[in-house]
Parts: C-alpha cells; structure tokens; sequence
C-alpha cells in the first residue's frame, strides 16, 4: 500500500504564491444577511466540512459568498459569481460590505457548464460525495480529445526477441530487425537504451533506420517503457502541458509494440529530437544544440570554462567543437546581477519557454532536471536560447528512497506531495530568474493561472485545476488499463493499477 502524504502539492503552492495570511476579520455574528466575502488570498471550496474532504474548487479574495448552513468551524456556502455550493473554513470569511458591491469576473472553468458548479446534496449531511466527483470528472472527460495510440509491428530473429529484454545493463549491441508499415518492410537495428532503466524488466528501446528508409519521416524510433512509472501516465501529463503552452516540443504518442506478431506492452514514442523539430516551430534548423551529460550531473551552467562545458555537455549540432556559445551563456548568467537579470533573460531566452520550465518542474515536482535532462537550443532565426523539458518519470509525488538498495530506491512507495520552486539540483539560471523581482512576478502570475487560482485566457488557464486534472487522468485510465493488463512485463492487476492512477488524483488535489 502506498503512503499517500499530506499536505497536498496545491494548499503548499497556493501557500508559495502568497502568503495566505487571514485578514483582521470583524465579528462573524455581525454577518449581513448571510452575506460574506472570502478575507484571504486562496481558500478551498470542498466537498464537506473538513480538510478529509475533496477540494472541488478555490476562492479568490473578495469572492462574495451566501452563507447557506453553519457548521462547526465550516459553513456551507455558494459562490455568487458561479453558483457553485461547498464547505469553506468560517475563520477565513469576512462579513460583506451592505449591497452586492464588485464581483470579480469568473475564474476558467473545467467546463464552463452549469454541471461543473453542482454538488451532491449529501454533504449537508457530512459525508463525502466521492461518487458525485467521479461523475463530474467522468463528464469532463468524456469532451477531452481521445488518447492517441499508434500500433508498430516488429520481425525478429526469435532467440533475438527473448534475449532484448534479458540483456545485462552494460550490454549495448543491437539486434537486427525489420519494421512493417503501409506494406513495406524497413531493415535497421533495434537496441535497448536509457540509462538506470536498463535494471529493468521493461525496456526502453532504440530503433535505427538508414537514411532511405525512414519511419513516419524519421530514421530513429524512440520507444519509452515508462518503467519506472507503473501508471505509464507521468511523462505523457508533462509533454501534454508543454504541447498546450505551444513551446518546442517532439510529437509524442502511446504506441503498441507487437514482436513477431505478439503484444509486448505500451511504450511512449517520442519523436526524435532534432533540429528538424525547431525548424517546424520556425526557429531554424541550424542553430546550437546541446545536451547535458546525463552521468556527470553538471550540466548547471555554473562554470564557462569551455573544457568543463566539453565535459558536461554534448553538442548535438552541428556537429563541432565550437562551444563557445554555451560558455558565453554561461558567463552572463554568472556575471549578471540578480536586480539586472530581467534584461539578460529577456535578451538571451526565449522567457516563456525558460519560466514554463521551471513551472513545469514545480507543478510536476520534479527537481532532477537542472543539472541534467533537458536541453539547449539557441535559434539563428530569433538569436535566443529556448530550453525543452526531458525526462519526467518520476514525477507528480513519484519519489526515491536513498536509503533502499537499487533498483528499490527507485521503485518503492515514498511519494512525495511537496515541491516548493527552490529546491532541486542547484542551478544558477533557475536561483536568478526566481530571485528577481520581475522575473519572480510574471513566473507566479503563471503559476496562480495555471492552477486556476486566476483568471485567464490560453491553454495555460486552470490546467491544473483538481477536477481537470482529475479527469485528464481518469480519461488515461480507460484508455490504458487493458493494456496494463495484457502487459507482459509490468505485471499490474486492475487494482494496483487503479491505485497507480489515483496517487496522480491526490497529488493535483
């Protein structure tokens, strides 16, 4: 059984984004008519009287409220702008002014449908509606576009196939293999790859074509087995919200692998990630591309000294020994002063794409990623560096334990529900940008809009709002369960798998 931790990711980020200190509040017994506003910065409206209870949604300041039962330290309220009916702590309401006064205008919603502000009428009584929330985020997403799966046929040698997913981790040769697609058969090189998840009885897997016979116009297929991700949901969550920000990205789908005509499990293809991804997002196709080393865990950018940066880094393209490009990245980002950063960044990145990185790391709670697992890429087009998210598996509360032996320290139960922005690899990118003033401003403003604690326009807008978030990943559910089940190497029963799937639930909660 997994210890699913308190306190929830949401209350501590709402937490982070302002201090949620309760305004001097007059007497409640001077209530105007059952008329109360909301006296702090962020409060929770939940489905019952109590913390135990699901958050069905948040209140902004001065949100007017009609009082409609008094409990014991909660009072069941509706809010004016949405209608929507739950349980709010009393001590953060203040009596409202006489006359309706300002409304503020409505937050994004899942929806925007009169069923996303109703609740059940049993938490009158105290008890929680879990049905009625999985009603509601069943309906939600049933209007999310459907889970995407594309299906890749394999032929090996048959002493071949067994011996793919037995390999010692040190092992890298490659087997040969043929690839069927619209009735031609491509010949290349399959082998397994990644690094620590080599351990595992699910591979990742590498394919290489010749340069005349690509796939889907690409000679490299990058299969991820999600392995250290029992729900297989964590990576495609991370890459949907980067695709929604609109940042440069690869193509990225679930696919179904069959080996000589048998079902091997669900893998993650994503596209391989080359300067023809750039060039479809107008940035060129023939600017600086780098890497960090994913072994040395030194891909900081805390030192320009070019034979460090040889160390730490591949370059990708073109392919040279020129980083001088990286060097001078990094000796601005080190001789800028934190009150002049604002002007570096916005000279040198693209700052979007470098602050929804660091929201991404914080929504996810992923912190392995400042020092490796990400990539670099500066555009002849615009001249800026854009930075492209890698790897986040072991992400939404999914943790390690140092203290368990490998592969154990990996795949254990130690989830995680806390992840304020300034921890993680130490990166003096990421401590700059959240130590200045303007740079701090617009990330927060981002991150309240993207938990739904603001309103706002684009695809940012309450992404990780608990009910869409809970139906995103209700949605991932039924898409993949059976094929968890007829996975050959995860070995997950319907009810460990229900349980995978709802850690993701409580950690967006």
């Amino acid at each position: 059984m997994m210890a699913i931790a308190a306190p929830s990711p949401r209350l501590l980020l709402a937490a982070l984004i302002a201090a949620a200190t309760i305004l001097a509040l007059p007497s409640l017994a001077d209530a105007d008519e059952g008329r109360y506003r909301v006296g702090v910065n962020a409060a929770r409206l939940r489905a019952g009287p109590g913390t135990g209870f699901d958050t069905i949604g948040w209140l902004r300041q001065g949100d007017l409220l009609t009082v409609r039962r008094r409990g014991e330290g909660w009072w069941l309220v509706e809010q004016q702008r949405s209608g929507r009916l739950g349980w709010v702590a009393a001590r953060l309401l203040r009596p409202a002014a006489p006359g309706p006064g300002p409304v503020a205008p409505p937050p994004p919603t899942a929806t925007g449908t009169a069923a996303d502000t109703s609740i059940d009428t049993s938490i009158e009584g105290g008890t929680q509606p879990a049905n009625a929330q999985r009603r509601r985020e069943r309906a939600l997403a049933d209007t999310l576009d459907p889970v995407e799966f594309e299906v890749l046929w394999l032929h090996m040698k048959e002493r071949d196939a067994r011996v793919l997913f037995r390999k010692d981790p040190n092992d890298t040769s490659s087997f040969p293999v043929t690839v069927e697609e619209d009735g031609r058969t491509l010949r290349g090189r399959i082998s397994v790859m990644g690094s620590f998840t080599r351990r595992f009885p699910k591979k990742s897997l590498l394919i290489r074509l010749p340069a005349d016979q690509a796939w889907q116009g690409q000679t490299r297929i990058a299969l991820d087995a999600m392995a250290t991700d029992p729900s297989l949901m964590r990576e495609w969550l991370a890459w949907r919200l980067v695709h929604d920000l609109g940042h440069p990205a690869p193509r990225v789908r679930y696919l179904r692998l069959y080996i000589n005509g048998r079902f091997v499990g669900t893998f993650l293809h994503t596209e391989w990630l080359d300067p023809a991804v750039f060039e479809r997002y107008g940035l060129g196709a023939d600017g600086q591309f780098f890497h960090p080393r994913d072994q040395y865990f030194c891909g900081d950018l805390a030192d320009p000294d070019p034979a460090r940066l040889r160390h730490c880094w591949y370059k990708l393209s073109p392919r040279d020994r020129d980083y001088s490009p990286l060097a001078e990245l990094a000796r601005g980002i080190l001789e800028t002063p934190v009150d002049e950063f604002h002007r570096f960044v916005e000279a040198n990145f693209d700052v979007d794409a470098l602050l929804d990185w660091i929201l991404l790391n914080v929504l996810t709670g992923n912190g392995d990623t400042y020092n490796k697992n990400y990539f670099l890429y500066r555009s002849t087009v615009s001249g800026k560096w854009t930075v492209v998210p890698w790897d986040y598996d072991l992400s939404f509360g999914r943790n390690w334990d140092p203290f368990l032996p490998f592969p154990g320290s990996i795949l254990n139960d130690n989830f995680q529900y806390f992840y304020p922005p300034e921890l993680g690899a130490p990166s003096p990118l990421k401590e700059k940008t959240l130590r200045n003033r303007y740079l701090n401003t617009r990330f927060l403003e981002r991150l309240r809009l993207a938990l739904g604690l603001q309103a706002g326009d684009g695809p940012l807008a309450g992404w990780f709002e608990p009910t869409r978030m809970g139906a995103r990943v209700r949605r991932l559910h039924d898409a993949l369960a059976e094929d968890v089940r007829h996975d050959r190497y995860l070995g997950l029963s319907a009810a460990r798998y229900r349980q995978e799937t709802e850690a993701i639930r409580d950690y967006a909660r």
